[in-house]
């Protein structure tokens, strides 16, 4: 196909279109209007024996002309510069039309248009595979995160917010979003990566810096001979008592810190001996007392037992603590047992995938316990 040179009515820009499309309307590629390609007329260059006619003659001298006003471009300063700031002359054009243009052809087919809107929707919704990724890699590999799925969730509709921010930004050519588009999504992958395998150290220094903890409250059971901290002031616990054999008075609190991560704190005592009873059984905070409490513990959850840890209080030996793991490989109980004083104090934090002895907030509740 023959390309023959058009000229835009708009900017004056040349351009090239097949020979076909000669008398139909086309767009120009720079200024985007459409006009009637009509091809533009050949300079002709005169013979060697063509002699210029005689100038015409100089016009008489009318005195001074008045100033031109400051600010004021001249007129003709626009037609005949284009050519000297760098711009493409006829002249290049016509000799350059051998080879297509296809940038600058406005009906050449090959010519760089907009991308269909749903590859940009799809390049959008990439950074939703992120909280996907999350999940499965939550059960897949051993590593429990620190942050729930809600933070890759967040995360993603964030990202492609962004995204489709970058989508409607109509000054840019569709190469250039699908990069700034692109950018934002390799930086969601990293960002879902790096919070995946956040450390418990470190967001908890992002929580003291940001003022962000959880506000812990002093909660006193009434007639319960002590207190502790906890995120919210429990409520009565109702029901089969959580240590066989010994009458508590309980409490419970949830905190909630994410959608599927959940505290359980229980906390109570038992009644104050009566002056000269002689308990049942071992008495109460001897080793068999301590050994037969454990030896429940353990059986509620099928574990096997092993040796608990040996608490004391006031410089004393007073308990013990047992750490049970249920069946379904994710549930811990943290139980702790005091017996002072012949009563009886019981304290269990209950946890997905808690390590009892790095977890801040149940080391927390635990030391905050203090008798009355």
């Amino acid at each position: 196909m023959a390309f023959v040179v058009v000229r835009c009515t708009g900017c004056r820009g040349p351009a090239r279109v097949g020979s076909a499309g000669l008398g139909t309307p086309v767009e120009c590629p720079r200024c985007r209007v459409v006009f009637q390609a009509v091809e533009e007329a050949t300079l002709i260059v005169p013979g060697a024996g063509w002699v210029p006619p005689d100038p015409p003659p100089p016009l008489p001298w009318r005195g001074p002309s008045a100033p031109t006003p400051r600010g004021r471009a001249r007129e003709d300063d626009d037609d005949f510069d284009d050519d000297d700031e760098g711009g493409e002359s006829f002249e290049e054009a016509a000799a350059g039309s051998s080879a297509p243009d296809h940038r600058h052809d406005p009906v050449d087919p090959d010519t760089e248009g907009p991308l269909p809107a749903s590859v940009f929707i799809g390049l959008a919704l990439l950074p939703f595979l992120v909280p996907i990724v999350w999940s499965v890699a939550a059960v897949v590999f051993p590593k429990q995160p620190v942050l729930t799925v809600g933070t890759p969730l967040a995360l993603a509709v964030t990202a492609s917010t962004l995204c489709l921010a970058v989508i409607s930004t109509i000054d840019w050519r569709p190469a250039t979003r699908v990069k700034g588009v692109l950018l934002l999504v390799v930086l969601s992958y990293a960002a879902g990566v790096g919070l995946y395998f956040l450390t418990k150290e470190t967001a908890g220094w992002a929580r003291r810096l940001l003022g962000s903890e959880h506000p812990l409250v002093v909660d006193a059971p009434k007639d319960g001979g002590f207190q502790v901290k906890v995120p919210s002031r429990g409520v009565d616990l109702k029901g089969e008592p959580p240590l066989p054999g010994v009458l508590l008075t309980c409490r419970q609190a949830v905190f909630a810190p994410g959608m599927q991560d959940k505290y359980t704190f229980t906390y109570g005592s038992s009644v104050k001996p009566a002056p000269g009873q002689k308990p049942q059984g071992p008495p109460v905070g001897s080793d068999p007392w301590f050994d037969a409490v454990t030896a429940e513990l353990f059986k509620q959850v099928g574990q096997r037992p092993h040796e608990p840890r040996r608490l004391e209080y006031g410089g004393q030996l007073a308990g013990r603590e047992v750490e049970l793991y249920f069946q379904d490989g994710k549930t811990v109980r943290v139980v702790r047992v005091y017996a002072i004083e012949g009563r009886v104090y019981y304290l269990a934090v209950q946890h997905a995938n808690m390590d009892p002895r790095d977890d801040e907030l149940a080391q927390e509740f635990f030391e905050s316990f203090e008798l009355q």
